[in-house]
């Protein structure tokens, strides 16, 4: 159940340094870094799930792949982590805007009220800046990849 899927997640939250990461990334193909692979798709359905269960894990995810993954892979070509990081990025935004606009915008129109706070800004401004680093990078996939997200999330 959920305790069990929470207690999984911070083992392995907590289990990943820096230097571990690297280390498994740096190496494409090995299985360090399809283990880096499958937990970020992990942590992807955990950003998806609906209601308040996982919630709680949102700051240490985003810091794992903006503190933590991220500037391994931001200048280097990992193309499978790299595609996987920038598609967990944009799940945790697309399902969990709330964290970072606690009101709907509608709402805030209503209000006559169109500067929202951004709640969590740091956190929002690093991942709005990795996509946009993404758009320098040579990789054409993640380019596509990257704009389509993008195309989404200002769909809705």
């Amino acid at each position: 159940g959920v305790p069990f899927t929470e207690q999984i997640i911070q083992t392995f939250l907590n289990m990943f340094t820096r230097e571990q990461l690297a280390e498994s990334i740096l190496h494409e193909g090995s299985a360090g870094c399809r283990v880096v692979e499958k937990f970020l798709k992990i942590l992807k359905v955990v950003v998806q799930e609906p209601g308040q269960s996982f919630k709680p894990f949102l700051p240490s995810i985003i810091s794992l792949c903006m503190e933590q993954v991220y500037p391994i892979i931001a200048e280097r070509s990992a193309p499978d982590v790299k595609a996987e990081l920038f598609d967990l990025l944009f799940q945790i935004s697309h399902h969990n805007w709330r964290y970072f606009f606690k009101s709907s915008v509608l709402a805030s129109v209503q209000r006559g009220t169109a500067d929202e706070q951004v709640e969590n800004e740091a956190q929002f401004s690093s991942i709005m800046q990795a996509f946009g680093q993404s758009f320098l990078q040579p990789d054409i996939h993640i380019f596509k990849q990257n704009l389509s997200h993008l195309e989404i999330r200002r769909a809705h």
